[in-house]
């Protein structure tokens, strides 16, 4: 009698009292409940975190705009997006030297070098198309020098949020994935359970 009533009160304690009866396909039900639960749970840090992140990313616009009362957020939106492409450029440039540097001098490869001047190239390209934006938006009185330090400033903070927002666009993706999977499973299990 003693045993019963113990393992009743470790049941209940435990939370296990639906799952020790339960059938596999009454389980299995149970399980898509909490896997329900959790995907839900992860949806909606997704969307907290990108209204955040939007949130900070506007913020940092509208600071560069008080930088240059003359300016909106989009001029500054196009400035970032012109930031971001010499950031990308340069670390192609990048990876290109450290191709080229695991080459023997005399053994250089040609595809590499090829590719180095390629990229090299694009990134003289699009520096030169944000400094000429960036020119644009410095104030012609003034300290040119110190503004722009601060616009690089905020642009590089800028650049965090964006890498930011890359990643969770890509935990949205993997997020869409399980959902799929689920709403499958669950299909799955309804046929068994024959209610589908």
């Amino acid at each position: 009698m003693n045993a019963r009533l113990l393992t009743l009160t470790l049941i209940t304690l435990l939370g296990l009292e639906g799952t020790l009866g339960a059938t596999p396909v009454q389980q299995e039900g149970q399980l898509l409940d909490q896997e329900q639960q959790a995907v839900s749970q992860n949806g909606l840090t997704l969307a907290q975190n990108y209204r955040a992140l939007m949130n900070q990313r506007q913020a940092l616009l509208e600071q560069l705009s008080q930088l240059n009362q003359k300016t909106k957020p989009k001029d500054w939106n196009k400035l970032a997006k012109s930031y971001h492409q010499v950031n990308v450029h340069n670390a192609a440039v990048q990876e290109d030297l450290a191709a080229l540097s695991q080459h023997k001098p005399k053994h250089k490869s040609k595809k590499a070098e090829q590719a180095y001047k390629e990229d090299l190239n694009q990134l003289t390209s699009v520096q030169n198309d944000y400094q000429d934006l960036l020119n644009r938006f410095t104030p012609k009185q003034g300290d040119a020098e110190a503004f722009q330090h601060q616009v690089t400033r905020l642009l590089d903070t800028l650049e965090v949020v964006q890498k930011q927002l890359d990643a969770n666009a890509q935990a949205l993706t993997e997020y869409q994935q399980q959902v799929r999977q689920l709403k499958s499973d669950q299909r799955a299990h309804n046929v068994r359970m024959g209610r589908d």
